[in-house]
C-alpha cells in the first residue's frame, strides 16, 4: 500500500473511553512524558503518569513502556485531538493543524504537554505497521534500530529535555484454543480455512478475505522482515481493513500475535451486512471492528498469497474451506468462481470445489518497488 499522510498521527487507541482523561489527569512527575504500548494493536500511547499507570489494570493489551523523554512546565504547546470516529489520536505543535483538525470533525482535547529544551523528539513511520504505524521517540537509539528495521524518519516533531529511556516490547504469541466454528458463529458471510505459510526472501503473505469493487478486509499471516516492532522479522497474524484501495487514507492493519511459518492454524473471518467484522485463530476471537465500505453491498469472499518484492518466493496451503453466504447458511461448500494469477501459480480449477488442500506458490517478479509501493504479486481464488 502507497504511504500518503504525513500528520503526527499515533494511530487507534483501543477503547479510546480509557484514555479520554489526558489532559486533566496531571502526573506526580508533571514533566515526564510516559509511554504505553499495545501488544494487539502495537500502538505506543504517550500519556500522564496517571494514564500509564491506570491502562494496562483496565485491559490486558496495554503495557507500561519505561520513559520516553522528559518536557519543561513552560513553552510551546503540544496539542492532543482525537477523532471520535476513528478513535485515533493525534499530537502536534502546529496551531495551523490544530485548527484545521478541530474542523474536520476533530474533538481538541487539550494541551498534553510543552516543547522545549535541546533533545530533539524524533518522527518515525511504518506503513505496515498498521495502527501502530507513528511513533515518536526521543532516544536516538531507538531511533537508529527502527531505521534498521525498515522505519521511516519523518523529522523532529518537537523537543524534550531528557531523553529518558525505551525498549522494543515483545509481541504475543498465538492465542489458546477456542470453539469459535463457521457453523456456530452467526453472521451474514464468512469464510473459513486451515491456512498454513512457507517462503523465503523480504516478505510473504497468506490471507482468506471478504473485498468489494474500492474496500476489503482481510485476515492472513504475514512475514515482512522489515515489519513493524515487535513484528520485525517474525511471521504474525494481520488483519487489515481497508476503507479504500486507492488511498492509504482510513486503512488499518492490526497484527493480533506471532504465528510459525509452517504451521496450520484454522482461521475464520466474519463479516455482517453493516460491515462489522471479527477474526479468529483456532476458535479464539482475537480482533473486530467495522468498515462502513463493505456495509449493505455486494462482496467476494477469496483467499490470496503474495510476496513482498521481487526474488521474494511464497508458498502457501488452505485446508478444509469453508464459505457462509447467507445468515442462515446450513452448507458451507466454496466452488471456485474466479482465479487472478499474477505470477503465482494454483491448483483451483474455477467451476468446481476448492481443492482440499488449495495451494498457491510462486516467486514474485516483476514488480516495480513492493508491497508497500505498489500492488503485490501473487494469486488470488474467489469463491461463489
Amino acid at each position: 500500500m502507497k504511504k500518503t499522510s504525513k500528520g503526527l498521527v499515533l494511530g487507534l487507541v483501543a477503547g479510546a473511553s480509557l484514555v479520554a482523561s489526558f489532559a486533566l489527569a496531571q502526573s506526580s512527575k508533571a514533566d515526564t512524558v510516559y509511554r504505553n504500548f499495545n501488544s494487539r494493536t502495537g500502538e505506543h500511547l504517550y500519556s500522564s503518569y496517571n494514564e500509564w499507570k491506570t491502562l494496562p489494570g483496565l485491559s490486558a493489551d496495554w503495557h507500561q513502556d519505561n520513559v520516553t523523554f522528559d518536557e519543561p512546565s513552560t513553552g510551546p504547546d503540544v496539542y492532543r485531538l482525537y477523532n471520535p470516529k476513528s478513535g485515533e489520536h493525534i499530537f502536534t505543535t502546529g496551531l495551523n493543524e490544530k485548527r484545521v483538525l478541530s474542523s474536520q470533525g476533530w474533538t481538541y482535547e487539550g494541551v498534553a504537554f510543552h516543547s522545549g529544551g535541546k533533545v530533539p523528539v524524533y518522527r518515525m513511520f511504518n506503513a505496515k505497521a498498521g495502527i501502530g504505524a507513528h511513533l515518536n521517540t526521543a532516544n536516538a537509539n531507538e531511533k537508529s534500530v527502527l531505521m534498521g528495521q525498515g522505519w521511516t524518519y519523518e523529522g523532529i516533531a518537537w523537543y524534550a529535555t531528557d531523553a529518558g529511556t525505551a525498549n522494543v516490547p515483545s509481541a504475543p504469541s498465538a492465542p489458546a484454543q477456542g470453539s469459535a466454528t463457521i457453523k456456530n458463529t452467526a453472521a451474514e458471510y464468512a469464510i473459513t480455512a486451515q491456512v498454513s505459510l512457507n517462503g523465503t526472501g523480504q516478505g510473504f503473505h497468506s490471507k482468506i478475505e471478504f473485498v468489494t469493487a474500492q474496500a476489503g478486509v482481510t485476515f492472513g499471516i504475514q512475514y515482512d522482515a522489515a515489519g513493524a516492532a515487535p513484528y520485525t522479522g517474525k511471521p504474525a497474524f494481520l488483519l487489515e481493513n481497508i476503507v479504500s484501495s486507492a488511498t492509504e487514507t482510513g486503512n488499518q492493519y492490526t497484527h493480533t500475535g506471532l504465528a510459525k511459518v509452517g504451521t496450520s492454524y484454522t482461521l475464520l473471518l466474519t463479516l455482517q451486512s453493516n460491515g462489522a467484522y471479527a477474526a479468529y485463530v483456532n476458535g479464539t476471537k482475537v480482533t473486530s471492528g467495522i468498515n462502513s465500505k463493505m456495509a449493505n453491498t455486494t462482496v467476494y469472499a477469496r483467499v490470496q498469497t503474495v510476496g513482498k518484492q521481487n526474488g521474494d518466493h511464497a508458498d502457501s496451503s488452505f485446508a478444509n474451506i469453508g464459505v457462509r453466504h447467507t445468515a442462515n447458511a446450513t452448507s458451507f461448500g466454496a466452488i471456485t468462481s474466479a482465479v487472478f494469477p499474477d505470477g503465482f501459480s494454483t491448483n483451483a480449477v474455477v467451476g468446481k470445489s476448492a481443492p482440499n488442500p488449495l495451494r498457491i506458490s510462486g516467486t514474485v517478479s516483476g514488480l516495480n518497488g513492493n508491497w508497500s509501493t505498489a500492488t503485490p504479486k501473487g494469486n488470488t481464488v474467489q469463491f461463489q
